[in-house]
């Protein structure tokens, strides 16, 4: 037997300092640049792009920020759902400078071990001194064990094992894979002093087989049917969702000087001017009859579940309204957004892929994946573009994925039947769908369809704003188990005019 030796208390050398490199980007050449090579190569983000090896022996000594560093750090800042900028900026530094476990995120195929489950069972976005060490290990498996049917048992050292633990130090000559879920036990960073001994959601749910789907019920969006009827110089209970609704979706911008009524009176249910003058804005784009009033038709197009993107911009310039000039064409109400933006001939093959911030929702990556593809060859039989799904550390120009509440883009999303989904104008790229809604393809009576509701979005990325045309698919409105899945007239005018297909 050999003696128990006696465990020195080591301090902790501190990482690394890369601080003098935060803000660096492709085409500087900053001292230090060759340490953040290094260290993405032994995590396996070299293997991220085609002939990469030759570029690692050639340049991972020298200091210049060039394509491939950049692409490196996007595949990282993907993994660790960081803002995707190819910029050394202050999250991915402290993200890098953190302790870790040595395991590569990314094998020497290039595949990663944090992506999004390809395929999840609709479970949403998952992405895993000698008694000291043998009381802590005992425990550890005691935790996995809690929740999978394995047994563990410590075995001396000269019995047979399958598992064997040590500490090592440097080369010594050398399952779960790892977690992008910070919060779970399979997330390779970890800071000093701190302890993360439970499994988290995203550990458990790995190990166990796909469970069955329960179908979520969609809670009915706010009523206000009381409201019906109300109109200036009464006070009414409520009239202050009628306020924050209309301010959500630009109507604030039609009255001069807005900014401060609503910061004083938004949470108030008074029924002044304002409001009248917004009301009449509203009804005017929605070609209901213009009275100023809260009356039926109104109330019930604000009930209906609608896209987020606003239909009024901060200039008070509405997406909707009848175009004055239309070439002779009869009414039509397409409307683009100002400032040229539309993608240029360069782009008109354009890739898309799937993105994720944990948020859960009841579509799996087959069907999201079908349904886009649908989607886009909706387009793509009017305009002379082509569409691509490609793997999520591959370059794209248009990223799509489910969130939840504020999510970091400016347009928090609100719950079941509310604020579905919204995208944003050329060259932006980004697709964000409500993780919360029943989404369904069917659609049964109490699903949103999610083709139609992705198609109409495309339409926002490829430039198009809301028209008040009921039967086109940049109408912002949809209903509960509604599919509304074919380009309307509106539509096909609208977005041949934008990319100069007419005269």
């Amino acid at each position: 037997m050999l003696p128990t030796p006696t465990l020195s208390r080591k301090e902790p050398k501190p990482a690394l300092s890369l601080k003098h490199l935060e803000g660096s980007r492709k085409g500087q050449t900053v001292k230090g640049l060759h340490e953040i090579k290094n260290y993405l190569e032994r995590f396996g983000y070299a293997n991220v792009v085609a002939n990469i090896s030759n570029y690692h022996r050639e340049h991972e000594n020298n200091d210049e920020f060039d394509d491939v560093l950049e692409s490196e750090i996007k595949a990282y800042q993907l993994n660790y759902n960081l803002e995707v900028t190819g910029m050394l900026d202050t999250q991915t530094l402290q993200q890098m400078m953190l302790p870790r476990c040595g395991v590569p995120d990314i094998d020497e195929n290039g595949k990663s071990s944090m992506k999004w489950n390809q395929y999840n069972g609709g479970r949403g976005n998952v992405t895993s001194n000698y008694g000291n060490l043998s009381s802590v290990c005992a425990r550890a498996f005691a935790t996995w064990a809690a929740v999978i049917p394995f047994h563990f048992k410590e075995v001396g050292g000269v019995e047979h094992a399958d598992i064997y633990i040590g500490f090592r130090t440097g080369d010594h000559g050398d399952g779960l894979e790892h977690s992008s879920d910070g919060s779970a036990v399979m997330f390779p960073h970890i800071g000093l002093g701190v302890a993360k001994r439970q499994l988290g959601s995203d550990d458990i749910i790995d190990l166990l087989p796909n469970p069955t789907l329960s179908r979520k019920l969609p809670q009915p969006a706010l009523s206000l049917k009381h409201l019906e009827g109300s109109r200036k110089g009464q006070t009414i209970k409520g009239l202050h969702e009628i306020k924050n609704y209309l301010e959500r979706f630009g109507y604030a911008n039609v009255v001069a000087n807005i900014s401060n009524y609503h910061r004083e009176h938004e949470n108030n249910d008074e029924f002044d001017d304002v409001l009248e003058s917004e009301i009449k804005a509203y009804q005017l784009n929605y070609n209901l009859e213009v009275t100023g009033m809260l009356d039926t038709q109104t109330l019930q197009q604000m009930m209906l579940p609608r896209c987020g993107v606003p239909d009024i911009d901060r200039n008070g310039k509405s997406s909707m309204k009848w175009n004055h000039y239309n070439g002779g064409r009869g009414n039509v109400n397409f409307k683009f957004y100002g400032g040229g933006h539309k993608w240029p001939p360069s782009k008109y093959n354009l890739t898309y892929k799937f993105t994720t911030d944990g948020s859960q929702t009841n579509i799996d990556y087959e069907t999201l994946s079908s349904v886009c593809a649908r989607a886009f060859a909706t387009w793509a039989a009017v305009i002379p573009f082509h569409f691509k799904e490609v793997g999520v550390v591959e370059h794209a120009d248009i990223f799509i994925g489910f969130r939840t509440g504020a999510h970091g883009d400016g347009i928090p999303f609100d719950g079941p039947l509310k604020t579905l989904a919204h995208a944003f104008a050329p060259k932006d790229g980004r697709l964000h769908l409500d993780a919360t809604e029943n989404w369904g393809t069917g659609p049964a009576s109490d699903e949103i369809d999610l083709e139609s509701i992705i198609v109409h979005e495309i339409g926002h990325i490829l430039g198009l704003k809301h028209t008040s045309d009921r039967g086109a698919i940049m109408f912002p409105f949809i209903g509960l188990g509604v599919a509304k899945r074919q380009l309307g007239s509106d539509d096909i005018l609208g977005v041949k005019t934008l990319y100069g297909l007419i005269g």
